[in-house]
């Protein structure tokens, strides 16, 4: 009814809001510290994907995350240096910058999974 509808109109636009907010955080926490607590994020994923590497041999899936991880670089470096002439189109992007960075994160976990010992296919 009515009210359901009311509440709805209140409630959905922060809900949907929750993502944006989110992404912004993370890309700011990623401007604010020069690009460092990316560069460790970064650092550690290429750590683990070379393990998956090493017990799983090449593969396609590996080459997509690096890809992927190598665009967030990209991305925050050239958003970094741009925040500084006052552009904001980092902040624009951060959605999409974020959302890599978590399915990257996500497909480097189903990797280290398909890679352990215990897992079955």
């Amino acid at each position: 009814g009515i009210p359901a509808m009311l509440r709805d109109a209140q409630v959905l636009p922060i809900w949907e809001g929750t993502t944006n907010v989110n992404a912004l955080d993370v890309f700011r926490s990623v401007q604010r510290s020069g690009g460092k607590t990316l560069q460790v994020l970064l650092d550690d994923a290429r750590t683990r994907l070379a393990k998956v590497a090493a017990a799983l041999g090449a593969d396609s899936a590996i080459d997509g995350v690096l890809w992927a991880l190598a665009v967030c670089e990209r991305f925050a470096l050239a958003h970094i240096a741009a925040s500084g002439a006052g552009a904001a189109t980092g902040s624009i992007l951060a959605r999409d910058f974020a959302m890599l960075l978590g399915r990257s994160a996500v497909a480097l976990l189903l990797l280290e999974h398909a890679a352990w010992e215990g897992a079955t296919e």
